[in-house]
């Protein structure tokens, strides 16, 4: 019974993770009630898991910071819920990552979940108004935050490309010609409207992060192939640069200019941080995040150690004309500096390197496919990357899939999940045999 709550938790968890935060909080405390529940078998897996000591060490360590800050009067009880929460529930990944038991299937199926929600979730938001500024080629959030659409297409649009053969396999096996054509057909628009969250929200971190992210994913995954020759590794290279290069010339005329004119509409703002005028810099976008940093670097030399407390980096924008329209500084890395100091930050960031050394041994042994280890490499480097320009740590979208992916990557580097990974492995060798 326990099982099944957990399970169920866990799916409701990723289906809603983009799209309504109720039932995602209601599947995560599915989650927590069922792990309760198996007490024993939790704590074994722990002891396989010392990551997770760290995430649990940060989600008590905010807790006791948010209830020091009330103590002092720093932070109003009725204020106080959302930005203690905000951070405490980025340390219950430990959860996630017991429910997934180790197992690549059910991991694809938490990402295959996350799609479908968040694909909802943008059809859920068009009308007249949307559908005329995506063929105009303005600013689309696509029903999510204006930064957070981008992020999520490219880690998406990342999936969809690496994890190509097993999805055509997966068509493969409907022996109706009828349903194939319908889902492959379906396949492609998924593609195109997945391309158009990640361009027209004209984020350029995103850009840049999966620019960055992408190469070395596509990389990463061709060389861990060591049974293919040079020949076949450079065919496919070419093969895929190609495809890069003949998607960029078909899009070019409709959304070339847009791109170059995002790019480039910043020259005052950077030929003053170039020239050593920040303080001159005009209010642009990157304008603005120069004078949070700026900001943000000074209030945490008030107090590196343990920071000004969660929710005080929000009430200090607030007292700033330029900048009280903001809720955070724009920098997840500063914002966990600053509010939680170096105590928080050294928990946080040394459950994930942690995890992640980890999931990098159990690849090199075998243990975790190369399709499931560069896609969760990519995703991270594209989190990671787009963090610094932007929060999505304390929003309730990033909160959810940021718990989803530490959870994975914390799940499939536990050595003591050796026999639930081989299931998998199995599963991957008869996918393999198949071709």
């Amino acid at each position: 019974m326990a099982e099944r709550i957990g399970l169920t938790g866990l799916y409701v968890l990723a289906l809603s993770a983009l799209l309504f935060p109720a039932p995602a909080n209601l599947g995560l405390l599915a989650m927590v009630l069922a792990t309760i529940a198996r007490g024993r078998d939790f704590l074994q897996w722990l002891r396989q898991a010392p990551a997770a000591w760290l995430a649990f060490g940060f989600t008590a360590y905010v807790l006791l910071r948010g209830a020091a800050e009330i103590a002092v009067g720093g932070l109003a009880p009725a204020e106080a819920w959302k930005p203690i929460t905000g951070w405490a529930l980025l340390g219950m990944a430990p959860i996630v990552a017991y429910w997934c038991g180790g197992r690549e299937d059910r991991c694809r199926m938490l990402f295959a979940l996350c799609l479908v929600g968040m694909l909802v979730q943008a059809l859920r938001s068009m009308d007249a108004a949307a559908l005329d500024r995506i063929s105009s080629l303005h600013r689309e959030h696509f029903g999510l935050r204006l930064l957070g659409a981008p992020l999520y297409a490219s880690i998406a649009l990342l999936g969809l490309a690496i994890f190509r053969r097993r999805i055509f396999w997966w068509i493969g096996q409907f022996r109706a010609r009828s349903w194939r054509f319908a889902i492959y057909v379906t396949l492609v628009l998924v593609f195109a409207y997945l391309l158009l969250m990640f361009i027209l929200p004209q984020s350029r971190s995103s850009w840049v992060a999966a620019l960055i992210a992408f190469p070395v994913a596509g990389f990463g995954l061709l060389l861990s192939h060591r049974n293919r020759s040079r020949r076949q590794i450079l065919s496919r290279i070419a093969i895929a640069t190609a495809a890069v290069l003949l998607i960029g010339a078909a899009l070019a005329p409709f959304l070339g200019h847009m791109v170059v004119k995002r790019i480039g509409s910043e020259s005052a703002t950077w030929e003053a941080i170039m020239e050593g005028r920040w303080e001159e810099a005009p209010y642009t976008s990157i304008g603005r995040r120069v004078h949070m940093t700026a900001n943000g670097i000074s209030w945490f030399a008030e107090d590196p150690v343990f920071g000004i407390g969660p929710g005080g980096v929000e009430s200090r924008l607030k007292a700033l004309d330029q900048l009280s329209i903001h809720e955070d500084l724009h920098n997840s890395y500063l914002d966990l500096a600053v509010e939680m100091g170096l105590v928080g930050a050294m928990l946080l960031l040394g459950f994930l390197l942690w995890s992640y050394w980890t999931l990098l041994r159990t690849f090199a042994v075998g243990c975790v496919s190369a399709d499931m280890f560069w896609f969760l490499t990519g995703s991270l480097v594209i989190y990671l990357l787009v963090a610094t320009m932007n929060t999505r740590l304390v929003n309730v979208d990033g909160q959810f899939s940021w718990l989803l992916l530490t959870g994975i990557v914390l799940s499939l580097s536990q050595w003591g999940d050796r026999n639930r990974i081989a299931d998998s492995q199995e599963e991957l060798a008869a996918f393999t045999h198949s071709r």
